[in-house]
């Protein structure tokens, strides 16, 4: 542990006093804003002719930080040259005396930049006399539970220096508390000791000039917290690691100690997936070695790991010291995956199903930003192919510095001849010049990795080719497109890929889509669909609707006379044929002259497809994608994530908590400069007869938050089965707050847009708020159900949870107990009315009986075994289960507003291995439902 002062810029100027000849040690600060160092940025510093280059580098503290320490005489000419190098408005430097005090800066204002010249200042040496060790020389240091080391710049000889360190435990300060302890002397390097463990101190120092009878500044105050005696866990697990073709591996840990004692024997275990490994002590699980302080040591288990199947593995590994006075850092729980070696070709991953065992790894300090899943960007907002694939966030942008990596599974290509064709989807929106993109790969299990170069087999490959990487749109005009080369030099090895994500620190973008991976060596016939979409807009279709169809010939041979197929939602099959030629390498994009209605669901399945005689790979000759015309309904906008919801045009309105008060509202400011308030939603149907239009418009002045109650204008469109023509559906005149409700039963059968038109009355300046935009639909009832643990002999410990099959999320509930969340606890047997209404307003009843725990059925002992973990989670939850038979399994996840955030259908299976990705949920409380034949279990789950 090391604890350094760093010095503020903002320091105040001493008033000099009287000099003699003397050597010091003036101070150079240089910073950046950004944190990536001066980007090649020099400032050259001359002392008496004599020149010494300095700059700051990435790595020095993080890139924002360094200081150095200048020796200097009395009378010494020193003089400052500067070059620039990138974004020099975050970069600034200053010059301090041996007494902390300012004598230059350049570039501490905002945006500013240091002048780019020669000899921009110049000053004469005059050192200080008896001035206080510098600040940023004082250095805390082998802090131990009852010691700790201080070292700090010492002064001139000549001013005979006699050192004070004054400290006590807690606040203190000497100049108010008289209680301190006082050490005193001419060294400069100090251990402090019987201080007491796991305890906060406060030092300061200064220094009596002896030769000049004066006292130095005090520097301080200096904090420090003393280390607990005993507290060890473990911080490593080095074996095994996350790798191909995994099987009896071994388990080595490290072992910190985090206390101020060095540390032996003491046992050590771990799990796996929940499931002991079976360490069998004494003969195996206790450390015999000493771990020293503020070291880290390892230790090998005698049992293996056998990880032997692919997929994903909990590891929970912990230390047992007795009386260790801290168990939260005892544990460490870290996930490995054994990544399947593939062994059979061609290969296809078009990430559908999962993730494909492709993973995401990363250097330096930020983040990974890869997520496997349904992009929900603004420009990437679908897959290629499919729903999922592999993004640069799901719906943010990539980050700062990042490097990180995508990286694929394990290629055994020993039965291959030839070097084999990559091919993808692909797409690039980032910074032009600055931000990359390449294609990596290894032969020798990751230890060294080669950039995929341009080749002559290449299509697309590479926008940059002098310095061969993809940057700004990647050359596509934000378009997904085929990309292919071949992997040069790797037929008959074993081979790993990866995607190398590489940015700067300036302008974040949505980043790269990777979708419908494709390797196999190059043969003559080879046509593969790259992706299919609709002509007309998405958000309507229309009855004679026409596919559009991309493909590439990744063959050697020319294409002619292809037949293309489509078909929707599992109908007819539509055959054209397409002349061509199609040379290799090139892509074609075909449109359907036999239309399709795309109005009849809400959501068609339209898969296209070549076919080619002789077609070498045809697993890759097909594409889905998937046709969303209207939403459902009931449906129910309450803005709460801030987003704007799929479909809907919001114009320069905002969506956000404007009042800080957890209420998050669609909002304009509405007056004479900006007279109007406008938005469109998305396409909803069809209407059905009692449905209605429900919102709330709240009016408020700009500025003291007062209701505004001028009568105010609010006009209500709708576009019918997207028709262009608007019809006027409801016209309203509203004072502050108003709730609305529109029938729509002159519309039954009609899928409706709506736009809405709020008009400045002529006088004020007012925020109109729009919320909980709805269309009522109420069905027969919510379906609701009670998942019940019972009530036992020992206390009123029963538990209930109500979970709705129907209606619309947020939910409310009142229970007859006065509880009012999904869940309620210590419930004594006996009868429980809740009532349950949905976000618009339909409601439910239902009895829920609580008895006394009896034994278990067969459905409902399957479950008593169930994993799930880590839990508290901060993203991905494991659930295991081992089932004595195979047996149907389902899983949801839901919010204590009754929302359900996630359903994932498994199907048959005699065991559960499965990964829910809780990230992108807010922190908070969740139900977690695992429901097994007739048998259900609910857990809460805790996401921090």
């Amino acid at each position: 542990m090391l604890i350094r002062y760093c010095l503020s810029l903002l320091l105040f100027a001493a008033g000099m006093s009287t000099l003699t000849a003397q050597d010091c040690n003036y101070q150079l600060l240089m910073e950046d804003t950004f944190g990536d160092g001066w980007n090649g940025g020099e400032l050259t510093i001359r002392i008496n002719g004599v020149s010494t280059m300095y700059t700051l580098e990435r790595d020095d503290n993080d890139g924002f930080f360094r200081s150095v320490f200048l020796p200097v005489n009395n009378g010494d000419v020193v003089e400052l040259d500067y070059m620039h190098g990138g974004f020099p408005n975050e970069t600034f430097f200053s010059i301090l005396n041996n007494n902390d005090s300012l004598i230059y800066s350049a570039g501490v204002g905002p945006d500013e930049e240091p002048p780019d010249s020669m000899n921009i200042f110049s000053f004469v040496v005059e050192c200080e006399a008896c001035a206080a060790p510098a600040a940023n020389s004082i250095e805390f240091f082998r802090v131990r539970s009852t010691s700790v080391d201080i070292r700090f710049l010492s002064l001139p000889p000549s001013v005979d220096p006699l050192y004070r360190i004054q400290y006590r435990g807690g606040d203190y300060d000497p100049a108010v508390d008289m209680d301190g302890t006082t050490i005193t002397g001419s060294d400069t390097t100090y251990r402090i000791n019987n201080l007491a463990p796991d305890s906060l101190y406060t030092f300061w120092i200064d220094a009596a000039c002896q030769a000049e009878d004066d006292t130095t500044a005090i520097r301080g105050p200096f904090q420090v917290m003393t280390q607990k005696r005993k507290d060890v866990g473990v911080t490593q697990l080095s074996s095994p690691v996350t790798g191909c073709d995994l099987g009896a591996e071994d388990v080595t840990i490290g072992i910190t100690n985090f206390g101020g004692e060095p540390q032996a024997f003491f046992n050590v275990n771990f799990t796996i997936d929940g499931v002991s490994a079976g360490v069998q002590m004494p003969n195996d699980g206790i450390y015999t070695g000493v771990v020293g302080v503020d070291s880290t040591e390892f230790f090998t288990f005698d049992i293996r790991a056998f990880l032997t199947s692919p997929g994903t593995y909990e590891f929970q590994l912990w230390t047992e010291l007795e009386d260790d006075e801290d168990n939260s850092n005892d544990t460490l729980t870290i996930s490995v995956t054994h990544i399947p070696l593939i062994t059979e070709f061609p290969y296809v991953e078009n990430f559908e199903e999962n993730n494909g065992f492709w993973y995401s790894d990363r250097q330096g300090r930020s983040p990974s930003s890869w997520e496997w899943g349904q992009p929900q960007n603004d420009l990437i907002d679908r897959a290629p192919q499919g729903r999922n694939a592999w993004v640069t966030e799901l719906n943010d942008d990539y980050f700062n510095q990042e490097e990180s990596y995508l990286v694929s599974p394990c290629f055994d290509l020993s039965g291959m001849t030839t070097d084999p064709l990559f091919s993808c989807q692909l797409f690039v929106e980032s910074e032009d010049g600055f931000d990359e993109l390449t294609l990596e790969y290894t032969i020798d299990e990751g230890e060294n990795w080669r950039k995929v170069e341009t080749s002559p087999a290449g299509i697309n490959w590479y926008n940059d080719l002098e310095n061969q990487r993809w940057t700004g749109d990647g050359g596509f005009g934000d378009n997904f497109r085929t990309v292919a080369n071949l992997i040069p030099g790797v037929a008959g090895e074993r081979i790993q890929l990866r995607f190398a994500l590489r940015t700067d620190n300036g302008t974040r973008l949505e980043g790269f889509l990777v979708d419908a991976v494709t390797l196999t060596e190059r043969m003559g016939d080879n046509l593969a669909a790259a992706e299919a979409f609709s002509i007309n807009p998405e958000t309507c279709s229309s009855p004679t609707d026409s596919v559009s169809f991309r493909f590439t010939n990744l063959g050697l041979n020319t294409a002619e006379n292809v037949n293309l197929s489509y078909r929707v939602n599992g109908g007819d099959v539509t055959t054209e044929v397409f002349a061509g030629p199609l040379t290799a390498g090139q892509t074609a994009t075909y449109i359907f002259s036999t239309p399709f209605d795309g109005t009849t669901s809400s959501e068609s399945t339209i898969e296209v497809w070549t076919e080619l005689s002789d077609d070498f790979q045809l697993n890759n000759d097909t594409t889905v994608f998937y046709l969303r015309t209207r939403e459902d309904i009931p449906f129910f906008e309450g803005f709460t994530d801030g987003d704007t919801p799929d479909g809907w045009d919001i114009s320069d309105n905002f969506i956000a908590d404007r009042n800080d008060d957890g209420e998050v509202t669609m909002y304009d400011n509405v007056w004479s400069l900006d007279p109007s308030m406008t938005f469109r939603t998305a396409n909803y149907g069809l209407i059905e007869s009692g449905d209605s239009l429900r919102f709330k418009i709240d009016l408020y002045n700009f500025g003291n938050e007062t209701p505004y109650e001028e009568p105010t204008e609010v006009f209500i469109y709708a576009f019918s089965n997207c028709s262009q023509d608007t019809i006027l559906i409801e016209e309203l005149t509203v004072v502050t707050d108003t709730s609305v409700s529109i029938s729509l039963e002159p519309y039954t059968g009609d899928a409706l847009q709506f736009s809405f038109l709020l008009l400045w009355p002529g006088t004020g300046d007012f925020w109109a708020n729009f919320d909980d935009i709805a269309i009522r639909r109420c069905a027969a009832d919510l379906d609701l159900m009670a998942d019940v643990d019972h009530s036992n002999s020992f206390g009123d410990n029963g538990v209930a949870t109500i979970i709705p099959g129907a209606g619309l999320a947020p939910y409310t509930f009142n229970w007859s107990t006065g509880d009012s969340t999904a869940t309620a606890d210590s419930l004594a047997v006996g009868d429980y009315t809740v009532t349950v209404t949905d976000a618009v307003g339909c409601g439910d009843i239902i009895t829920v009986t609580v008895d006394l725990d009896v034994a278990a059925d067969e459905a409902t002992e399957l479950l008593q075994d169930l994993s799930v973990y880590p839990n508290p989670t901060s993203g991905l939850l494991e659930l295991r289960l081992d089932l004595s038979r195979a047996t149907e399994l389902k899983a949801e996840v839901y919010d204590l507003t009754g929302r359900r955030m996630l359903t994932k259908v498994i199907g048959r299976q005699i065991s559960l291995n499965e990964q829910f990705d809780f990230s992108a949920f807010p922190n908070g409380v969740y139900l977690l439902r695992l429901q097994v034949d007739n048998a259900a279990r609910t857990i809460r789950v805790i996401k921090q």
